[in-house]
């Protein structure tokens, strides 16, 4: 899939495919030490790698498969020092079977799995886009608790549009930011963004509210190789 084809996907008012999340991941990949898998393994689960001693995200998937296939899109955080695998779901609050298997092949050694408490998406199809938003703010070290992303309440066509073009901005610098809220930040620690030896520079950045200056960590100079559910 192209770049270009990408970007048309994460700024349209619909679900987001393999493609989109997997560029995502790429990114991810490329910035952080985080290993996310692609999402296509959930077609054959043992595809999955297990993860140990460290901590670790996922976006997963849950429903059919094919051009017409309908599911929906979750992140999940694996704490190691816990052994706690956290759900972040912006729609449902259950695993199926399907999920729990990848969670067990995926995590062995995990003592318990809860459901955090997160902003829930304001339709049927931007799963993926949230999936996203959370998997960026826990890599920035931020308590999804507190996060309460922009909805535009107003649009009655996407009101999702600012986050799918803050996705689209994602995928065309291939730089990880933070997801806009409505709320003004201190950056946290970036204990969990760990980056992997690549030049970083500090940006200081105006939140919406208050106009104060945060401190947001960035990698430098990085170009992506590689170019639906709800």
């Amino acid at each position: 899939m192209s770049k270009n084809h990408c970007t048309a996907l994460a700024i349209h008012n619909s679900y987001l495919n393999d493609d989109v999340i997997n560029a995502f991941l790429d990114i991810v990949k490329l910035q952080t030490s985080f290993i996310p898998q692609n999402v296509l393994f959930y077609q054959t689960p043992l595809m999955y790698s297990a993860v140990e001693n460290v901590d670790d995200f996922q976006i997963l998937y849950d429903g059919s498969i094919g051009n017409d296939a309908i599911g929906h899109w979750l992140c999940v955080y694996y704490r190691n020092e816990t052994k706690c695998v956290e759900v972040y779901d912006s729609l449902y609050h259950t695993l199926n079977d399907n999920l729990f298997e990848i969670l067990d092949i995926l995590y062995p050694s995990k003592s318990n799995v809860v459901f955090k408490s997160v902003i829930k998406q304001p339709d049927g199809y931007s799963c993926g886009v949230f999936a996203i938003a959370f998997a960026t703010s826990l890599l920035f070290g931020r308590n999804l608790s507190d996060e309460c992303y922009i909805i535009d309440c107003n649009n009655m066509i996407c009101k999702t549009w600012t986050l799918r073009n803050h996705l689209n901005n994602i995928l065309v610098s291939t730089l990880l930011q933070p997801f806009p809220t409505r709320q003004s930040h201190v950056a946290q620690s970036t204990d969990i963004l760990s980056l992997k030896n690549k030049k970083i520079k500090i940006i200081k950045t105006k939140t919406a509210i208050g106009r104060k200056k945060r401190k947001s960590i960035i990698n430098k100079n990085i170009r992506l190789h590689t170019g639906e559910a709800g």
